[in-house]
């Protein structure tokens, strides 16, 4: 995988140059390349989350990701609120309306008694095993398709704009 600078876009609709390109090679055996090659691109570049249209995707994959490592006990201890009407809105846009009922459900869990931060692993499994979201956590598990894949469908084109294919 071939990487350069980010390149916001300039509403223009122009074409703009990608951000880190894949082989062709790739794309024929996976044809979620793009999507995958993007993501490694944003965890190896923290810069490149700043940009408007990469930052809302990557915190929307940063939640995907850790509620599917660690439910949303995970999510709310390792990252916080601060981006959940963000993505709660994205969600919207995207039509996934299950997994936006879900977050709200949370979400409302989480204002009524925050999630407390711990300094341990013993204090973290104290923590979840009281339980908190686990009825959200097994109702989001349940849904098919899952995030990820409505995320790769939802931003198809971006995709193909900020990550290139060359022979």
């Amino acid at each position: 995988m071939e990487s350069r600078g980010v390149i916001e876009s300039n509403g223009s609709g122009q074409d703009m140059d990608p951000i880190t390109k894949i082989k062709q090679s790739e794309l024929d055996r996976d044809p979620s390349a793009r999507f995958w090659a993007l993501i490694d691109y944003l965890v190896a570049h923290p810069n490149a989350r700043s940009a408007s249209d990469l930052r809302v995707f990557w915190h929307m994959w940063k939640y995907q990701a850790e509620v599917f490592n660690g439910g949303h006990l995970q999510y709310f201890h390792n990252v916080g609120v601060d981006h959940v009407q963000l993505i709660i809105e994205t969600l919207d846009a995207m039509g996934a309306r299950e997994f936006t009922s879900i977050l709200r459900r949370c979400w409302e869990k989480a204002k009524q008694e925050p999630v407390r931060r711990v300094r341990s692993l013993e204090e973290y499994s104290e923590l979840a095993g009281e339980g908190t979201f686990d009825n959200e956590d097994e109702a989001y598990y349940a849904l098919s398709p899952e995030l990820p894949d409505l995320m790769e469908e939802y931003y198809a084109s971006h995709v193909a704009d900020w990550v290139g294919v060359r022979a």
